[in-house]
């Protein structure tokens, strides 16, 4: 298992596990092997679920209790479900969020920026002190931290700007920027809701900044 690990890690492949049921402390496979992010469950409230695995192997922790899923059932095919294995897939959809900001970042990059933005959640854990990982996760922290890699344009006259989502812009513009009509204006994409700051630098005196919307009406404007 760890050979396979390994292998996808250098292929670019972000492996996460389950870090188990077991309420021991004890790890378990393959979520313990190197180069896996191994996830323990939490409860709304922050506190480790009672029958969650915790041990010093565990990366980080996500929700995983009482979580709306579906289920091999005749009737709705959905139910409420607690473990390891519901804590697991958010950990990989923010990963998958933080991969479709930015494609290009290494698997090591997105554990550091999962890690380091999770929120601590020791105080409320304090008899699992080091086995529950780096904290809770936050889909927001974690934006902003990829953010850093990514914020920074230097553009050209009439350049178009490549799409952003959910992070910071900032828009470095080169020379002058000619003003005859819209069609100069620089163009860049955003996707709502999140928080953007656009920050613009060498424009010329007096220019006018304009927002449109996806039709192409405009809905804002500033000098």
């Amino acid at each position: 298992e760890q050979d396979l690990m390994a292998e996808a890690r250098q292929h670019g492949i972000i492996c996460v596990a389950a870090a188990g049921n077991s309420a021991i402390n004890q790890a378990e496979y393959p979520a313990a092997c190197n180069y896996v992010i191994s996830v323990a469950n939490t409860d709304a409230s922050d506190y480790k679920n009672s029958s969650s695995t915790y041990h010093s192997s565990v990366d980080v922790s996500a929700p995983g209790s009482s979580i709306w899923s579906t289920v091999n059932s005749s009737t709705s095919g959905y139910a409420t479900m607690t473990g390891t294995s519901m804590a697991s897939p958010m950990v990989s959809g923010l990963i998958a969020l933080m991969l479709s900001v930015n494609p290009s970042l290494t698997p090591d990059q997105i554990e550091g920026c999962l890690k380091s933005s999770c929120d601590d959640i020791s105080a409320l854990n304090s008899s699992y002190s080091g086995f529950l990982g780096a904290g809770r996760i936050n889909a927001k922290k974690a934006l902003e931290c990829i953010s850093g890699n990514i914020c920074s344009n230097n553009l050209e006259p009439n350049e178009s700007v490549a799409t952003a989502k959910f992070i910071p812009i900032n828009l470095n513009v080169k020379g002058q920027i000619p003003t005859s009509n819209d069609k100069d204006y620089l163009k860049f994409q955003l996707y709502f809701p999140s928080d953007v700051s656009i920050l613009l630098s060498n424009l010329p005196a007096n220019y006018n900044i304009k927002l449109y919307n996806s039709a192409g009406s405009e809905i804002g404007s500033s000098a």
